[in-house]
């Protein structure tokens, strides 16, 4: 149980601490009836924040620093898929996402605040959910994007089960310290800084 060091945590941020983990709101214990046998069944839900209340996303992506693959090819990706790792570099044409230098400075702190985290409770399994928030620019016709970012699905941690597991599935259960250092560096690679700043006006930089 790692509620107390969770509340812990989030009371300190965004203050204190930069981070995107999307706030859990409460956690239910849920009973009912099976109406064919009358066997009764408990369920435990949680109930997170909306990280996209009242924003119109057009894409998101689900990144947890793996090789998942939700379509075949950069063609067969629509506007309502949510894209996982693979097809996020075949949806941008091999870019990653550009970030103004300020907000990728704050993206990383808050992801290295949260990563480290959950790896002390010895949670891994979770991602990075991003939605694409498309908006019309003050400038002529252009059209600008606006990122929104939460970290989601941090509830499972690695115990005796995922051990067991990690073994016959070597590639795709690893150890929540492990998962950090993979998720760092791959996010490391899917969002970068814009050169903007350096833009000289003359096409050279």
């Amino acid at each position: 149980d790692h509620s107390e060091k969770y509340f812990k945590f989030v009371s300190q941020t965004p203050t204190v601490l930069p981070s995107v983990l999307v706030k859990v709101i409460g956690a239910f214990e849920v009973e009912y009836k099976i109406t064919k046998n009358g066997n009764k069944e408990t369920r435990y839900l949680m109930v997170q924040e909306n990280l996209f209340y009242s924003q119109k996303v057009s894409r998101m992506c689900d990144l947890k620093g793996a090789q998942r693959n939700l379509k075949g090819n950069a063609g067969d990706v629509d506007d309502g898929d949510t894209v996982l790792d693979d097809n996020l570099f075949r949806f941008s044409d091999g870019y990653p996402l550009l970030l103004t230098e300020v907000a990728k400075q704050q993206l990383t702190r808050a992801l290295w605040n949260d990563t480290l985290f959950l790896q002390s409770i010895n949670v891994m399994d979770y991602s990075l959910l991003v939605g694409m928030v498309q908006q019309p620019s003050a400038v002529g016709n252009e059209e600008t994007w606006t990122l929104v970012v939460g970290v989601i699905d941090y509830c499972r941690q690695f115990t005796w089960k995922e051990m067991a597991e990690a073994q016959i599935k070597r590639a795709t259960v690893i150890q929540p310290r492990q998962y950090k250092n993979r998720f760092r560096n791959a996010l490391l690679r899917y969002f970068m800084s814009s050169i903007e700043k350096y833009d000289t006006g003359d096409g050279t930089a």
